[in-house]
């Protein structure tokens, strides 16, 4: 397999489980990635903007209008934090709360259709391939001189 098939094949599965998500979470009236960005509020009530950002791996403006919606649709609220009024500490609403269970089931139902006939040797083992392009992709974004051809330090993986 050729690794530009890899790259296709981690962006047509992705797409695949969007869809699944925004087919399922239809009766939410959610896209997959307001989803995303609840399900991580809900872990961590009270967490700045900033905070979720670096969580979901997405920038500030993108946030900033998925929040908007989340927030129009009564699902979360935004309020300044007393230490640092240019913050934001966001939290889930009982409205979002109460829909926690069925989100749940959903990702639950969604990873069963994603790793059915798989073996568990099997998971674990594409568990730390993608762990691993993960942690390629995000030293690349943060390292001080990116570049192709720009040596690298070695890592745990090396």
């Amino acid at each position: 397999m050729s690794e530009r098939r890899v790259g296709r094949l981690l962006l047509e599965v992705f797409r695949q489980w969007q869809r699944l998500h925004l087919r399922d979470l239809a009766s939410v009236k959610l896209g997959s990635g307001q989803v995303v960005l609840l399900r991580i509020i809900m872990e961590a009530p009270g967490m700045s903007q900033d905070s979720l950002c670096a969580q979901a791996g997405i920038d500030k403006t993108t946030a900033a209008k998925a929040l908007r919606k989340l927030e129009d649709s009564g699902y979360l609220l935004r309020e300044r934090c007393p230490d640092d009024k240019r913050r934001n500490r966001l939290t889930p609403t009982a409205k979002a709360l109460s829909l926690r269970p069925e989100m749940e089931q959903i990702a639950r139902k969604h990873l069963e259709i994603l790793l059915q006939g798989f073996l568990g040797h099997e998971i674990e083992r594409t568990a730390g391939y993608l762990s691993r392009m993960l942690a390629n992709l995000r030293r690349d974004l943060t390292a001080d001189t990116p570049g192709p051809g720009t040596p690298r330090k070695p890592t745990a993986w090396d």
